[in-house]
């Protein structure tokens, strides 16, 4: 860390080529993606000379990384800090990575880094339209039905849901919810990441006062709390128990 420090503070001090440096520790990255040192080098030398490290060439250098090692964690960083810091200048820049986080999940759906890729692009588009927020909660729930134990993708349909709320008043919710229920109580598809996010449906009916029945939808999630600490997520077991015992305190506080 020190020789790298020592040698951007000499840099810094005298005149030198920024391409030769920027090529340099490139050949040094693709050689060994692993060490942080490099990229955090490459980034430091890239604010300084910004017309030398263009978002092209950056999200390139990440790509060929990726491709070797797809859930590289220094090259899915420098990806997101390219993307931050050219995102302005660059107004294709963030559909394209969309486009490019689907190609990734075409090869592989369980792709967590992709996943977590792609929310981080929904996130950065600020106030994102409502029809966009739409589109990616119809895709994730196509992937979902895909591979229905995919718990990357069950947690990307959480983010949606926790970060823009509003999708809950879209019927598209409504068909998730059926859907779910469907799968469960119907065809008797039991899933832990299915069954977690039931019960969370059935505390926010109760919790927040939509029409239900709540006696049986109270008795529905202690079934399915203990149907996790029994059989579905054993090692968790007590968080399980936590849950019911706060969704009760919670429905008796707000009855006081």
């Amino acid at each position: 860390y020190n020789v790298w420090t020592y040698r951007r503070k000499i840099l810094k001090n005298i005149k030198y080529d920024p391409k030769k440096e920027i090529c340099w520790i490139e050949e040094l990255i693709r050689e060994n993606p692993k060490n942080f040192y490099f990229w955090e080098h490459r980034r430091a030398v890239a604010n300084w000379n910004s017309r030398y490290c263009d978002a092209e060439s950056e999200l390139k250098l990440t790509e060929a990384i990726l491709e070797e090692d797809s859930k590289s964690y220094h090259a899915w960083q420098h990806r997101q800090w390219t993307i931050h810091t050219h995102k302005y200048s660059n107004f294709g820049l963030l559909s394209n990575e969309m486009k490019f986080t689907d190609e990734l999940l075409l090869k592989d759906v369980r792709n967590n880094s992709a996943w977590n890729q792609r929310f981080y692009i929904l996130k950065q588009r600020g106030k994102t339209d409502f029809i966009v927020v739409k589109n990616e909660f119809s895709y994730v729930i196509e992937k979902i039905k895909n591979v229905f134990d995919n718990e990357s993708a069950w947690n990307y349909l959480r983010g949606i849901i926790e970060n823009f709320p509003n999708i809950k008043k879209a019927q598209q919710f409504q068909d998730l919810i059926k859907f779910i229920e469907n799968e469960f109580y119907e065809k008797k598809n039991c899933n832990r990441h299915l069954i977690a996010f039931l019960i969370d449906a059935k505390i926010e009916m109760i919790l927040n006062f939509y029409e239900c029945n709540e006696i049986v939808h109270s008795q529905k999630v202690l079934q399915l709390c203990n149907l996790m600490a029994e059989r579905f997520d054993k090692t968790r077991k007590n968080y399980w128990k936590f849950i019911y015992k706060k969704f009760c305190f919670d429905k008796m506080q707000q009855r006081e």
